[in-house]
């Protein structure tokens, strides 16, 4: 399997894995959203790894830290752009 594709599923794994915390709140989802995760590190060296996993979980993290900007932006009265950096920042 080639690195590309190898990468698109674990992108996939992170953005899947969003819809089953709130406000969407699709629970069984987890269960089957690390599959693709775990079938595009296998054989793979640590290292990289390593790094297509974290790249999985940042797409998740910034999936449910959505809200961050929204509070940024309204309550501390931050252009939407640094916002949006201070979000990306944090995750």
């Amino acid at each position: 399997m080639s690195y590309p594709i190898r990468l698109l599923l674990c992108l996939a794994s992170g953005f899947v894995l969003v819809f089953a915390f709130p406000p969407f709140d699709y629970s069984f989802l987890a269960w089957f959203s690390l599959a693709p995760l775990i079938i595009a590190i296998d054989g793979m060296p640590r290292r990289r790894a390593f790094l297509f996993g974290f790249a999985g979980g940042l797409v998740h993290f910034v999936g449910t830290v959505y809200w961050v900007i929204n509070s940024i932006h309204n309550y501390g009265h931050v252009p939407l752009a640094l916002s949006g950096l201070a979000m990306l920042l944090l995750a």
